[in-house]
């Protein structure tokens, strides 16, 4: 998200750091730093009816949804090509409710690492 470049090079000099990016960003930073891992952190399946229900919540106009709805499709299938790719090493698929047994999913492929 309008990260430099040199911030996130830098940023990857320690052992440990946790970077959030988009997916169309994956590719160029695994060039960048090819022994990085990547995990990535999705909502439960199937994922489209889930998030269209966490989003029906926030009283959203038709139209919003319906751009948000597009945007997670694109994102999907940029998902699936850097999976496809082998750019993503790790899948963690959020509990919906226990942000510290997500975070302790997290924490177990790092300190694989």
């Amino acid at each position: 998200y309008g990260k430099r470049r040199q911030d996130v090079i830098g940023a990857t000099s320690e052992k440990h750091r946790v970077l959030d990016m988009t997916t169309d960003r994956i590719s160029k930073f695994k060039e960048e730093v090819p022994n990085a891992v990547v995990i990535h952190l999705s909502v439960p399946e199937p994922i489209i009816d889930n998030t269209l229900a966490r989003i029906s919540d926030r009283q959203w106009t038709q139209k919003k949804i319906d751009e948000r709805m597009t945007i997670l499709r694109h994102e999907l299938q940029e998902i699936e090509r850097a999976y496809s790719e082998g750019l993503i090493d790790h899948n963690v698929v959020a509990i919906e409710g226990d942000k510290e047994a997500t975070f302790a999913k997290i924490m177990n492929i790092i300190s694989e690492y």
